[in-house]
């Protein structure tokens, strides 16, 4: 919610500044508060590849073997607020426009009194990096300037309806902001091509997987504010970051990103489902939520048990409470088969020798676990009393 809240503030204070009171001047405080969602993945590769320390860069080729940035576009239409009237910028976002401008590799512009048009496309070599770091002095700062660029893109939407989202947000229904067209957006980056390392190729940045592009998102957005000296500090929210990573990924995550922060005063706080996660993490930093199956209140309170350095089986058990090692439905199959076996062990059933091995048959279908083994061997002990009987 009040993420949202400052998009829509942001997008209004612009148009205040300068259609109402004429200000060109103003200088809008940036948002404290940043939603690094799916519109930000851009912005974030695109300043970190263009201005931040390559041997932090390293992380993103060995896990997600992206070795670099080949080229992207940045499309600026000033004729897209709702209505098909101008964006009327300040000078702060007009001299962004300007130096994009002088960065770009070549570039289209198209005057227009109902608001200009520009398509700027980028090579990125040492002469682009060098371009860019004469203009904006860090990746934050660059990609800080996108953001508020993109932030304009709420304009897009009609005022009314903004107003009407604004005073269902005040009665506490948490509405988002239409999803706009890409071709009708004030502000877009697209075309982003990437260089692999294996294999030695260039592919579109959307053709990469969901996991890749999660990782570059969640490490990338950690990379841009990861100063020594920062202005100001930082908390960090990801919620469940490691949700399409492969298993591999989620065992090295943490210890990954405590090789390649700098900084490491700011704050990280997340949500997981994940054993992974809470594996690097020391108890007393684990927060567990429960809710009351009979009122169904949600409670919380910090984890008795020691997480870092537990296995995975411990914490399934203690903090997820998950008492099986096994999914739902081969637990059941395997609960039956063991019912018949202890049945016949008991003597509470009679088998005959073909019904055992057909049980012993039908076991050999299940993979590895501890209640299988246990089973192979109850059943040997069936087909050892026959073997004793003959």
């Amino acid at each position: 919610m009040p993420f949202i809240e400052l998009q829509d503030y942001y997008a209004r204070e612009v148009t205040h500044q300068v259609k109402v009171l004429k200000n060109y001047d103003a200088e809008i405080p940036e948002p404290n508060l940043l939603l690094m969602d799916f519109d930000s993945n851009a912005a974030i590769l695109v300043a970190n590849y263009l201005l931040n320390d390559p041997t932090k860069l390293t992380i993103f080729n060995n896990f997600a073997r992206i070795k670099g940035l080949n080229s992207f576009k940045i499309v600026i239409q000033l004729n897209k607020v709702h209505g098909n009237q101008k964006v009327l910028l300040p000078h702060e976002l007009a001299r962004i426009i300007d130096n994009l401008n002088n960065c770009a590799t070549t570039r289209k512009y198209i005057p227009n009194a109902k608001g200009d048009y520009y398509e700027l496309d980028f090579l990125v070599t040492e002469a682009t990096t060098e371009l860019f770091s004469n203009y904006f002095s860090s990746p934050r700062e660059l990609f800080l300037a996108l953001s508020k660029l993109n932030l304009l893109n709420t304009l897009c939407i009609q005022a009314k309806y903004r107003t009407g989202l604004r005073k269902k947000r005040k009665e506490g229904k948490l509405l988002r902001f239409p999803i706009v067209p890409a071709f009708d957006k004030i502000f877009r980056i697209e075309d982003i091509e990437m260089i692999l390392s294996k294999p030695s190729v260039r592919t579109e940045y959307l053709k990469i997987s969901d996991g890749e592009h999660q990782f570059m998102h969640i490490v990338g957005g950690l990379l841009l504010f990861d100063e020594l000296e920062p202005e100001r500090e930082v908390i960090y929210l990801l919620d469940e970051p490691d949700t399409h990573f492969n298993p591999q990924w989620r065992s090295e995550f943490f210890r990954e990103l405590d090789v390649v922060l700098s900084n490491k005063n700011h704050e990280i706080m997340l949500t997981t489902h994940s054993p992974f996660i809470l594996g690097d993490c020391h108890g007393y930093n684990v927060f567990v939520f429960e809710r009351n199956p009979e009122t169904h209140k949600l409670n919380f309170s910090r984890s008795q048990y020691e997480t870092f350095g537990s296995n995975f089986s411990y914490l399934l058990q203690n903090i997820f409470k998950f008492k099986h090692q096994l999914s739902e439905k081969s637990r059941e199959h395997l609960d039956k088969l063991e019912a018949k076996v202890q049945a016949a062990d008991n003597k509470l059933q009679r088998l005959s020798k073909e019904e055992v091995e057909k049980l012993d048959l039908e076991l050999k279908l299940y993979g590895e676990s501890i209640e299988k083994r246990f089973l192979v061997n109850e059943i040997d002990k069936l087909l050892a009393k026959f073997d004793t009987s003959e």
